[in-house]
């Protein structure tokens, strides 16, 4: 599968069901910190979390597995495409 997705470092602690709960990641040079951790999912690509912001703004990050790197699939509109 082949998706647009920019590289992030992101601070996460994992349940006991193994679902990430994103505590902070970064994009274009800041540190974000979600109010909230929503639906995760897997897919062949990995793990999918979606996060939203205290504003209100949702993000789609992917945690690919073989790897353990976290990638950005998904920004608000305002925020950039993700290929710069």
């Amino acid at each position: 599968m082949n998706m647009e997705r920019a590289r992030t470092a992101v601070a996460a602690h994992f349940d006991e069901q193994g679902r990430p709960h994103v505590l902070s990641f970064t994009w274009r040079g800041s540190v974000i910190h979600p109010a909230a951790t929503g639906r995760t999912w897997v897919d062949a690509a990995g793990r999918h979390v979606l996060v939203m912001t205290g504003a209100g703004a949702v993000f789609e990050l992917l945690l690919d597995r073989p790897n353990l790197d976290w990638w950005v699939v998904r920004a608000p509109c305002g925020f950039g495409p993700l290929l710069a």
